[in-house]
C-alpha cells in the first residue's frame, strides 16, 4: 500500500509541481490480522515501522491514520432467509427459516430475531448465539396459509448492532393458486407403464402440509407427447417426461425454450426410449436438454445406492428419515450415464458399484433445471415406486427443485444480474426496474432494463444492483 502511495505521490508531483501540499489518509481498524508481525521471531513493532517509513519515504506529505475499529464490536448477521418450499400455494401454510451467524468473540444471549410479512410483524424469537456458529430460526406458528395468489415479501431482522447493513434479509415468495404439472408419456404405453404413471401422479399430489385440504393443490395432467406440439408450456411449473420414444425437432425447440426460460424438466428413461435419438438430439447441440450423455444398457441388478453425502438439495431431505429405505431399493436395468462432458452437470445419486454409474444427474441450463434418471419407472426396471415410501419424498423434491428454478431468479445478492423472460405475444419489449429507495414502481421512476429477443420470447437483464432490498 505504501509503495503504491509513494508511486502516486511522485507521479502527482511530476504532473502538478504547483501543488505543494499533500495529505494521505489511512482508514483502518488496526486489526491484528493486518498490523501484527507476520512471523513470531520478528520483534519489530509494525506501527512504529509504518511511522518510520512514512517519515522517510513520504516526506513532505501529511499522514493521518484514522482508527475506525472498536475494541469490542461484535457483529451478528442474518446470513440467509428461505422458505421450506421455493413457492407458496393457496391454502398451504408457509414455513420460513432464517439463519443467523455470530461473528463476535463472546457469546450473545437473548438475541431477538423478528419476521415481517409484507411489512407487518408476524413473529419473533429469542436465540442464544455462540461465536462463529450458525443458528437456524424457524418461523411457522404465526405465518398463516396464504388465501390468494400474490407475491409475498418476508423480512427477517436482528436488533441493530454497529453494522446494521447485515442485520436484515429479504425474500420474495410467489404464491400460486395451484401447482400445475405435466406428465408426458409415450403413445404406446402398456399396462406396466400406466400403473407406474399412476404411482407417479399419486406421489406428486401427496404434497406435505395438504392433508387437511379437500383437493390437492397439485394439478397433474398426463398427456401423450402430442401435447408438445402446442408451442407453449409456460402454464406448467414442471414437466415430467416418462420413457417417450422420440421427439420431433419442433418439440425439442419448445422444451428448450421452456427450460431456458426457467422451467423444470424431469426425465425417466425406459424400454421405449430411443437412446441413440436421445443422445444425438437431446444430449448435444444448440438445444441440449439432458445433463448427461447416454451409454449402453446395463442389465445387472444393483441393490445399493450412494447419495454422495446428501449434498445436493434433491436428496437433502432423505438424510433425515431412516424409514425411507430408498437407497436399498433394487434397480434391475439402467443406462450408463456420462455427465463429464458438461462441467455444470452434477451427480445426485450413483450406484455403489465399481463403475460408480450415476442413477440421477442434474444441471441448470439457461434459467431452468433439468434432471435425468438412468432407469425407468416400471417395476421390471426399478422397484423404488413399489417398495419404498421414500419414492414419494424423492418425487416431491424433484417437483420442488424443478418448479423452484423460476423463483430462484427472484433472490439475488448485491452485484448479481437480475433477469427474466416473457412471451413476445404478451407485451412490448419495455421493462423498467425500480431499485430500493426509489419511488413506487412507475414508468417515470423505473430504470430501463436491457431487453433482447430470445426465440419466441423477450429476455430482460438489469445489472445495477448495488443496493440491498426489494427491486420491482
Amino acid at each position: 500500500c505504501l509503495d503504491e502511495i509513494e508511486r502516486l505521490s511522485a507521479d502527482a508531483h511530476r504532473r502538478y509541481p504547483q501543488i505543494r501540499q499533500r495529505h494521505v489518509y489511512f482508514l483502518t481498524d488496526l486489526g491484528r490480522n493486518t498490523w501484527a508481525p507476520q512471523r513470531p521471531e520478528r520483534a519489530e513493532d509494525p506501527i512504529e515501522a509504518f511511522k518510520a517509513r512514512c517519515e522517510s519515504r513520504l516526506a513532505g506529505s501529511t499522514i493521518a491514520v484514522i482508527d475506525v475499529g472498536a475494541a469490542e464490536a461484535d457483529n451478528s448477521a442474518v446470513v440467509d432467509l428461505a422458505a421450506e418450499e421455493p413457492y407458496g400455494v393457496v391454502g398451504v401454510p408457509v414455513r420460513v427459516q432464517a439463519t443467523v451467524r455470530h461473528f463476535g468473540r463472546t457469546p450473545r444471549s437473548g438475541a431477538v430475531v423478528s419476521l415481517k410479512l409484507d411489512g407487518r410483524k408476524v413473529d419473533e424469537k429469542s436465540v442464544d448465539l455462540e461465536p462463529g456458529r450458525d443458528v437456524a430460526v424457524v418461523f411457522d406458528a404465526a405465518v398463516e396459509a396464504p388465501r390468494e395468489p400474490t407475491a409475498r415479501v418476508y423480512e427477517a431482522s436482528l436488533a441493530p448492532d454497529r453494522l446494521e447493513l447485515d442485520d436484515r434479509r429479504t425474500m420474495v415468495l410467489p404464491v400460486k393458486p395451484q401447482l400445475r404439472v405435466l406428465v408426458v408419456r409415450d403413445v404406446a404405453a402398456d399396462d406396466d407403464q400406466r400403473f407406474a404413471l399412476e404411482l407417479l401422479g399419486d406421489s406428486l399430489e401427496l404434497k406435505p402440509g395438504t392433508e387437511g385440504l379437500a383437493v390437492s393443490p397439485i394439478r397433474v395432467a398426463v398427456e401423450t407427447d402430442d401435447v408438445l406440439q402446442s408451442g407453449d408450456l409456460s402454464e406448467y411449473d414442471c414437466v415430467f417426461l416418462v420413457d417417450v420414444r422420440r421427439f420431433t425437432p419442433a418439440a425439442v425447440r419448445i422444451l428448450h425454450a421452456y427450460l431456458r426460460g426457467g422451467g423444470g424438466l424431469v426425465w425417466w428413461l425406459g424400454p421405449r426410449a430411443d437412446i441413440k435419438h436421445y443422445d444425438e438430439l437431446l444430449a448435444s447441440g444448440a438445444h441440449r436438454l439432458l445433463p448427461a450423455r447416454i451409454g449402453p444398457l446395463v442389465a445387472e441388478p444393483q441393490y445399493k445406492l450412494n447419495p454422495l453425502k446428501y449434498e445436493h438439495p434433491l436428496v437433502a431431505e432423505l438424510r433425515a428419515d431412516d424409514r425411507i429405505n430408498l437407497l436399498n431399493a433394487p434397480v434391475y436395468r439402467y443406462f450408463r450415464l456420462d455427465p463429464s462432458p458438461f462441467p455444470a452437470a452434477q451427480r445426485v445419486i450413483e450406484f455403489l458399484n465399481a463403475a460408480k454409474d450415476p442413477l440421477l444427474t442434474a444441471e441448470t441450463i439457461g434459467l431452468g433445471r433439468t434432471t435425468l434418471f438412468a432407469t425407468g419407472l416400471e417395476a421390471s426396471w426399478n422397484a423404488m415406486p413399489v417398495v419404498s415410501p421414500g419414492f414419494v419424498i424423492l418425487v416431491q423434491e424433484l417437483l420442488s427443485y424443478g418448479a423452484g428454478a423460476r423463483n430462484s431468479l427472484r433472490q439475488a445478492l448485491v452485484g448479481e444480474l437480475l433477469s427474466g423472460t416473457y412471451r413476445r405475444a404478451e407485451a412490448e419489449p419495455n421493462v423498467g426496474v425500480a431499485a430500493p429507495g426509489d419511488a413506487a414502481a412507475s414508468p417515470g421512476a423505473a430504470t430501463p432494463a436491457d431487453v433482447v429477443p430470445d426465440g419466441d420470447a423477450y429476455r430482460w437483464t438489469f445489472a445495477d444492483t448495488r443496493r440491498a432490498g426489494l427491486y420491482e
